[in-house]
């Protein structure tokens, strides 16, 4: 998975495509967790369609209007676009990476993460929204702040 995810965040650096990986993608990648179904990357709206281009051999999974889903390397790759006025969260860490993403370097690349206090934002803005998966939510936020309060 790891190596997956440094080949595509080689594509989205060489595309000058701003992005951060989420969710529990990030966490896996801290090693705060073990494992996760899924990779989360979050970008601009606007490069929904380059990164549709730029993935074109992969299968797509799903493509809705904010995401799209592809399968590469046998992994779940969700990329999901995000409009300043949907999730004003993860536009504004795209906007400030300096002072709102951590860099992590795996295998001399670097990988954009989002910092734990705007992970643990955005799941509190998914759950106060009543999105999908409450409880999982919940138990990520819980999860979050005892981190945070270490």
């Amino acid at each position: 998975m790891i190596e997956t995810i440094i080949k595509i965040c080689k594509v989205l650096d060489k595309n000058k495509i701003d992005y951060f990986i989420s969710g529990g993608s990030s966490l896996f990648l801290r090693n705060l967790i073990t494992s996760t179904k899924d990779i989360d990357i979050t970008v601009f709206f606007k490069d929904l369609k380059k990164i549709k281009f730029l993935f074109l051999g992969n299968k797509i999974i799903l493509e809705e209007k904010y995401r799209l889903v592809f399968d590469i390397d046998g992994c779940e790759i969700e990329f999901m676009g995000v409009p300043k006025a949907k999730d004003p969260i993860s536009f504004e860490v795209l906007k400030n990476k300096s002072k709102m993403v951590d860099v992590l370097i795996v295998n001399d690349r670097k990988l954009n993460l989002i910092k734990i206090e705007q992970l643990l934002k955005l799941y509190k803005l998914v759950y106060n929204r009543g999105g999908c998966k409450i409880q999982k939510h919940k138990k990520r936020i819980e999860f979050l702040e005892k981190i945070i309060n270490e």
